[in-house]
C-alpha cells in the first residue's frame, strides 16, 4: 500500500470520530476546508448522514 493512501484513512477516521472540519484541515495541512472533502475523505452515505444530524 502506498504511504499516501494512509491520508485517506486518517482523514476519514477523524471525520467519523466527530472532529471539527477546521481541526482536520490543520492536521492534514490543507490550505482550505474543501480540499479534505474533495480529495481525501471517504465517508459512506450512512456516515455522512450521521455527521449532518450531529451539527
Amino acid at each position: 500500500m502506498p504511504f499516501g493512501n494512509l491520508r485517506n484513512s486518517y482523514s476519514t477516521m477523524l471525520h467519523r470520530k466527530g472532529y471539527e472540519d477546521s481541526l482536520i484541515s490543520k492536521l492534514m495541512r490543507h490550505a482550505n476546508l474543501t480540499a479534505d472533502y474533495r480529495h481525501y475523505n471517504r465517508l459512506d452515505a450512512d456516515a455522512k448522514i450521521e455527521m449532518l444530524s450531529r451539527g
